[in-house]
């Protein structure tokens, strides 16, 4: 007959069963540690889309009062650099300090004898690489009027248009 003493084994970890559990924790860790990293990215994009849905919107909104795109003149541009908080009242947008992306606004702004042209591009230098091509992300938002109205090229309205440029 075996005694056991009482006060050993029953309530402990066994060395193999500490190894399976810190295996176990491991696997995980490797299967969410590049999860993490696209629900990041998918989370930046989101969040650079908001903003620029905003600029669409503040850009729309100057054009109804004045006539024309922000910034005014034939020829504008205003540069917002990346972390600088910047008020642009003009578009009713703040861009708040610490911001991740650089975003480049120009406006073309022509009354050219009968035909008013209003080119608004706005070029978003992003601080992550979505697609995977190994380099930051660069963004093309574009509205065109011709008179006023939204520019169509074989029935298709390119009025607001977003793409990726690489």
């Amino acid at each position: 007959m075996s005694r056991r003493d009482p006060g050993r084994g029953a309530n402990g970890f066994t060395l193999v069963e500490l190894l399976v559990v810190i295996a176990i924790i491991g696997v995980l860790a490797s299967i969410s540690v590049p999860l993490a990293k696209a629900y990041r990215i998918k989370a930046e994009y989101s969040n650079l889309t908001s903003t620029l849905r905003y600029l669409m919107d503040g850009m729309e909104t100057f054009y109804i009062e004045n006539d024309t795109f922000y910034p005014t003149g034939i020829w504008g541009m205003v540069r917002v650099d990346r972390g600088v908080e910047r008020d642009i009242p003009e578009l009713k947008y703040t861009f708040p300090a610490g911001h991740k992306h650089r975003f480049d606004i120009y406006a073309l702004n022509l009354n050219w004898g009968g035909m008013k042209l209003n080119y608004s591009y706005i070029y978003v230098y992003a601080d992550f690489d979505r697609n995977n091509n190994g380099r930051d992300d660069v963004y093309l938002l574009t509205m065109y009027l011709r008179n006023s109205t939204p520019v169509e090229i074989g029935g298709v309205s390119y009025y607001r248009n977003v793409r990726q440029l690489w």
